[in-house]
C-alpha cells in the first residue's frame, strides 16, 4: 500500500510538470508585514519578488494566471482612509480606486520581465452563467496563447454583495476548474494548515482529503483588512481538488516560495487531487 508520505512526494514532484498554473495572492501577502491593520498599501518589494518568480515559470514554458486580492486595501491607502468602510457603496468605491493602483503595479513589474498583463474582473455569475463562462474561458485562452499574463480579481465595484468569493479563494478555485489548470497555489500568511491539537502547533504538510476533521483545525481570526481565512482556503482547495487540480496552501511571504514549491520542497499544505 502506498503511504501518505509517498503520495505527498509524488504530488509535490508533479508541480514541476504543471503546464497551466493559477497563483492566488491574498490581501495580507500583498499589503506586506509592515502595513498596519488598517492600511493596504501594496508592498512593492514583495510583489516584485513574486512577479519575478512568476516570470520564471513563464520562461519555463508554463502558462500562468494570477488571481489577486488587495484592491480594497490599495484603495484605502490611496484615499487615505483610516479604516475599512462598512457600507457596500464605500467598499465598491475603494475597490474602484484600488484596482487601478494595483494593476499599475502589476503592469510595471511584469513589464520589467518583458511580459504583458491583462485585467480580468469577474463576478460569481460570470463563473456560473454558461454564456459568460464560455466567454471568459475564450478570453483567458486567447491571452495565454499570446503569452499575456491574465490578472484576475473579483469585480467588487459592481458586485451586489461584497466579499462574495471569500478573499478570492473560491474565485481562484472556480477559475482553475473552468480553465482546466494543473495546479493552484493559494498564497497566504501562514505556512499551510496547522494542527493545534497538540502541545505545539504542527504543520499539516499533506491532506489526502478535506473533511469535517480538517475544518476542526481552523481557528481564523477577525481581520479588518482581508476577508478570507483558512476556512475559505480549505473550501477552495476542496473544490479545486475535486476537479483534479493539485492545490497548495503556503506562506506567500516566504522567500522564493513559488520556486521552492515547484522544486518539490515541503512547504505549506498540499492537497491530494480527486
Amino acid at each position: 500500500m502506498t503511504s501518505n508520505a509517498e503520495i505527498e512526494g509524488t504530488l509535490r514532484g508533479s508541480l514541476q510538470n504543471s503546464s497551466r498554473v493559477v497563483v492566488k495572492l491574498g490581501t495580507r501577502v500583498i499589503a506586506g508585514a509592515e502595513a498596519n491593520s488598517l492600511a493596504g498599501a501594496p508592498d512593492r518589494q514583495r510583489l516584485s519578488a513574486i512577479v519575478a518568480e512568476l516570470a520564471e515559470l513563464r520562461a519555463e514554458g508554463k502558462e500562468v494566471v494570477l488571481v489577486t486580492s488587495g484592491a480594497i486595501g490599495a484603495g484605502l491607502e490611496a484615499l487615505n482612509l483610516a479604516q475599512r468602510p462598512t457600507e457596500l457603496a464605500d467598499l465598491q468605491m475603494c475597490a474602484s480606486v484600488g484596482q487601478v493602483r494595483l494593476m499599475s503595479f502589476y503592469d510595471e513589474l511584469f513589464a520589467a520581465h518583458q511580459l504583458s498583463v491583462a485585467q480580468v474582473l469577474l463576478t460569481r455569475d460570470g463563473l456560473v452563467d454558461e454564456k459568460r463562462l464560455s466567454n471568459m474561458k475564450n478570453t483567458i485562452e486567447a491571452l495565454l496563447k499570446k503569452g499575456v499574463v491574465p490578472v484576475v480579481n473579483e469585480n467588487d465595484a459592481v458586485s451586489v454583495a461584497e466579499l462574495a468569493f471569500g478573499d478570492n479563494d473560491c474565485l481562484a478555485a472556480m477559475l482553475s476548474a473552468a480553465i482546466q489548470a494543473d495546479s493552484l497555489l493559494l498564497l497566504t500568511t501562514t505556512n499551510g494548515l496547522m494542527d493545534l491539537s497538540g502541545s505545539e502547533p504542527k504543520r499539516v504538510s499533506f491532506l489526502p482529503q478535506i473533511g469535517a476533521r480538517t475544518f476542526s483545525f481552523v481557528e481564523d481570526e477577525d481581520d479588518s483588512l482581508s476577508t478570507g481565512g483558512m476556512k475559505s482556503k480549505l473550501e477552495a482547495a476542496k473544490l479545486a481538488s475535486s476537479a483534479g487540480i493539485v492545490t497548495v496552501i503556503a506562506d506567500g511571504r516566504e522567500d522564493q516560495v513559488i520556486s521552492r514549491l515547484f522544486a518539490g520542497e515541503s512547504l505549506g499544505s498540499i492537497v491530494d487531487k480527486s
